[in-house]
């Protein structure tokens, strides 16, 4: 099995997810810690190293080599997607610290998300890390997202 989809969908189920692809050393081991929460036993699979933006958009739409080859080095990639249902998900980015960086990124990758996946539904935004930043709880609250602590 490829490493990535062109097209998200839950090809990973619990609980049998091996490896995560696009998370490797302290965030592998705190995305692994969050498999074994209640939330995530309620996913009904996972996909990671999703691409959004313009050059996954071409891939998909023109799946050349060349299109396919810019997709992989130039695209935006999300840690992971959860799927509630086929068409419903929910947008992960795993960070051991700098919650403040995802935070930035889930916001701009929803955007891009629903721009080049227009048939599935982004539920909610993400952050799973291993500690609390109080200092961005307000921005957290403010734009909607979700902290897993594990």
């Amino acid at each position: 099995m490829p490493t990535t989809s062109t097209v998200p969908f839950p090809r990973f189920k619990l609980p049998n997810i091996g490896r995560f692809p696009h998370l490797l050393g302290r965030d592998a081991a705190i995305f692994r810690r969050f498999l074994d929460t209640p939330r995530a036993q309620q996913y009904i699979g996972f996909d990671f190293d999703i691409k959004v933006g313009i050059y996954a958009k071409d891939a998909i739409q023109n799946p050349s080599p060349d299109a396919n080859l810019l997709a992989g080095t130039l695209a935006k990639r999300i840690d992971a997607v959860a799927f509630i249902d086929q068409n419903t998900l929910d947008l992960i980015e795993v960070k051991d610290s700098n919650i403040a960086n995802a935070l930035g990124q889930l916001l701009t990758y929803k955007q891009l998300f629903q721009d080049t996946y227009p048939n599935l539904t982004v539920d909610h935004l993400l952050i799973v890390t291993e500690k609390q930043d109080p200092d961005l709880q307000p921005l957290v609250q403010q734009f909607g997202l979700q902290i897993a602590i594990v």
